[in-house]
């Protein structure tokens, strides 16, 4: 008999977590594992993007109406009672739950119904996000509750597992298990600039191109990459790739430091990993990481790499030895690292190299599930 596994996750949007859940989804083997895969809706209230990749990889998904992001106590309480319902209903033998809203309800939702087995992966703590402090401390005490009631966390980055292990009675209950990915199916350099400028014709084809993938999210800090380009030396231009709520206030924040003309928004583009190769060198400028998907894309586009120090970047970008770090905000830091990366070839090509052979070790996708799998049963 096959295993039910019931993964939710809040949002059905495509970041990070989505991605994950993705993979999990529809890399477990169908032979051993039943799965489905409930999330709340998008902005609009439709399910997102990650439902409609889900049914086109023939798994099952369920929408959950009452889940979204924003903490409302009224809200929270019907999304709980709805997850107790769902629980009830589809009866799974392990519920795996993604993202702090969908774990923390989730988890108390489980232990009220008498799941077997609940997982947890943490993407990250939510109290590092800014916030008040007392908004903090609420999410830290609701973070360790989660903790507290699923019977196993799994940590995607060093620091979050670090952190998470020191707190009271879940030492023994939390694992480290790395983001994984495959690689993949890259377009050529031209090819990948030709249908990019088909998006944006004000891209320079010669100019070097400085890249970032993403949603345009405050943790992003794309305000920052937009400041260091008025910093740069040379004539790169700034390609985002991505949408989200903040892209008006980005386009103003252009405009206003001078530098609009080298700073394109080309949108959200499906699959955007496959177009890295368009760009000369990388950029993330996140405040907040768990452990980023596009890093591990990036590696294996062998393109260098400038990151903001910062807890997650810090498992796969090692600073002068897998990539560049900088202190986050700090555009001119930012700034001086991608000089470095455009001017100094020896640099990059050592940078990219020892990226990609660390990527490849530490960082596979059967290494990700072969451990997922075992957390399902001790």
């Amino acid at each position: 008999m096959r295993t039910k596994v019931l993964l939710v996750v809040t949002k059905s949007n495509f970041g990070g977590a989505q991605r994950y859940v993705f993979d999990v989804a529809t890399n477990l083997p169908q032979d051993r594992f039943d799965v489905t895969v409930a999330f709340g809706p998008g902005p609009d209230g439709r399910p997102g993007r990650l439902a409609k990749l889900l049914e086109e990889n023939g798994v099952r998904t369920i929408l959950v109406p009452e889940l979204a992001r924003d903490v409302r106590l009224t809200d929270d309480y019907k999304a709980f009672r709805a997850l107790v319902r769902l629980f009830r209903a589809e009866a799974p033998d392990v519920i795996h739950l993604n993202s702090s809203k969908a774990g923390g309800l989730g988890a108390l939702a489980g232990r009220v119904t008498g799941v077997k087995r609940i997982v947890f992966t943490s993407h990250g703590l939510p109290f590092d996000e800014e916030r008040g402090s007392f908004a903090r401390m609420t999410i830290r005490v609701a973070t360790w509750a989660t903790l507290l009631f699923v019977h196993r966390t799994i940590a995607v980055a060093n620091d979050t597992f670090e952190r998470a292990k020191r707190m009271p009675f879940v030492r023994t209950r939390v694992c480290l298990i790395h983001n994984g990915i495959l690689t993949p199916n890259f377009l050529s350099q031209s090819e990948a600039r030709r249908e990019m400028r088909t998006l944006d014709p004000s891209i320079p084809e010669g100019s070097s191109w400085i890249g970032s993938i993403g949603e345009l999210h405050a943790n992003k800090d794309y305000a920052t990459a937009i400041e260091m380009i008025s910093f740069l030396e040379s004539d790169a231009h700034l390609v985002i790739v991505g949408d989200g709520e903040l892209k008006e206030k980005l386009l103003a924040k252009a405009e206003e430091a001078g530098v609009s003309a080298r700073v394109h928004f080309l949108g959200y583009i499906p699959e955007a990993a496959r177009y890295l190769r368009a760009f000369d060198v990388f950029l993330l400028t996140s405040r907040k990481e768990g452990l980023p998907y596009v890093l591990l894309e990036a590696g294996y586009g062998y393109l260098p790499v400038v990151a903001s120090d910062t807890a997650g970047v810090r498992d796969v970008i090692l600073h002068n030895f897998t990539g560049l770090l900088a202190k986050p905000g700090d555009a001119r830091a930012f700034s001086e690292n991608i000089e470095k990366a455009l001017n100094d070839a020896t640099l990059s090509r050592s940078l990219s190299d020892e990226l990609l052979e660390r990527i490849q070790k530490s960082f596979s996708l059967e290494q990700m599930i072969e451990k997922t799998i075992l957390s399902y049963s001790r």
